[in-house]
């Protein structure tokens, strides 16, 4: 098991975050990522109870399609997709957190943890 786990840490510096989830796969058996945590009351009914009262009626298919992304995702890599412009927050507060368009000044942030579930997940009007 040592052996495997230094071909995938060599993998992941070389190749990016794709080997963590096959890493976690390995190591711990099938497993699916998550988000574990929000911020925003709305968003998490809407991504446990398809409720989607406590968004705007307009951003609901765009949420529920970025929430599927992200919950398939396990680095901010595979969020780099094209119209997304996901970019890194910044500052004392924001850093380690990455940002997606939702809609004009709405975006989706969230940020990793070392297991690759997303965590914090937050959507908020920039101005």
């Amino acid at each position: 098991m040592a052996a495997l786990y230094a071909e995938w840490t060599t993998r992941l510096k070389a190749g990016g975050c794709r080997w963590v989830r096959e890493w976690y796969s390995i190591r711990d058996g099938l497993r699916a990522t998550m988000m574990k945590s929000f911020r925003h009351k709305g968003l998490k009914a809407l991504y446990e109870r398809d409720d989607p009262s406590g968004v705007k009626p307009d951003q609901v298919k765009r949420l529920r399609a970025l929430l599927a992304r992200l919950e398939a995702s396990s680095c901010p890599d595979d969020m780099d997709l094209p119209g997304l412009r996901l970019h890194p927050l910044s500052g004392k507060k924001r850093a380690g957190f990455f940002a997606v368009n939702v809609s004009g000044n709405w975006r989706l942030l969230f940020r990793f943890d070392e297991t690759g579930n997303a965590i914090d997940v937050d959507w908020v009007d920039y101005h």
